[in-house]
């Protein structure tokens, strides 16, 4: 029984571990809400958002997730360098109809498997 326990335990503390942050002490993300449609300046359902960042990365990508209640509602990937792919996101999907989430951002280098900065918000109704 042990050893079914190790075994199970080490894929889930790996992924713990990166999900931490492993960058230089100056990656770093902020949020920056770009089109604010109840005008309350807050992160919310419906804004569209994006982050100012500092980074050593070479190719820098950022992943948003939202939950409420535990139940995650919303993932987006933002890639900072490829000019085809959106630098900003809107909040909402199919699943957060509407409601409060609690949501972490993750910077991180493409192919790397680390967290390089991470930076945790909540988004109003």
């Amino acid at each position: 029984m042990a050893l079914v326990i190790a075994v199970i335990a080490a894929p889930v503390a790996d992924a713990a571990r990166a999900m931490r942050p492993h960058g230089n002490s100056t990656d770093s993300i902020s949020l920056r809400v770009t089109n604010d449609i109840n005008g309350d300046t807050l992160p919310g359902w419906g804004d569209t958002i994006t982050f100012d960042m500092s980074t050593t990365a070479s190719h820098p990508i950022i992943e948003v997730l939202c939950s409420q209640n535990g139940v995650m509602v919303y993932s987006a990937y933002m890639d900072m360098v490829m000019v085809t792919m959106p630098k900003a996101v809107s909040l909402g999907s199919t699943m957060w109809q509407s409601g409060a989430a609690d949501c972490t951002a993750y910077l991180k280098d493409l192919g790397g498997k680390f967290v390089l900065a991470v930076t945790n918000f909540s988004a109003t109704e």
